[in-house]
């Protein structure tokens, strides 16, 4: 799908809570659509490890910098992760 194109939202059963959107991308009905905002600290993430920083690192470079999450807290190495293996980000950098 080209950038800057939406995306499908999962459906979820009417009974369930909706899911929020991941990094970069926010949620528009059953669609999701690029945050350029966000988008922009996807690809520091994607860029910092493709340098060879651990998530460890990155995690704490972010924290440093000020760059909030999408929740506005704190990063952790675990949310690194998370989204360097979102495919919707493309595969994570060795």
């Amino acid at each position: 799908m080209p950038s800057g194109q939406p995306r499908p939202w999962p459906i979820r059963r009417p009974t369930e809570k909706p899911t929020a959107p991941p990094p970069g991308f926010d949620r528009d009905g059953n669609f999701l659509v690029e945050n350029e905002v966000e988008q922009a600290t996807v690809r520091m993430i994607l860029d910092m490890k493709r340098a060879g920083a651990s998530i460890n690192e990155i995690a704490r470079r972010l924290n440093r910098d000020g760059i909030p999450t999408k929740k506005g807290g704190k990063w952790y190495a675990s949310t690194v992760s998370n989204i360097l293996r979102n495919s919707l980000h493309g595969k994570e950098a060795a």
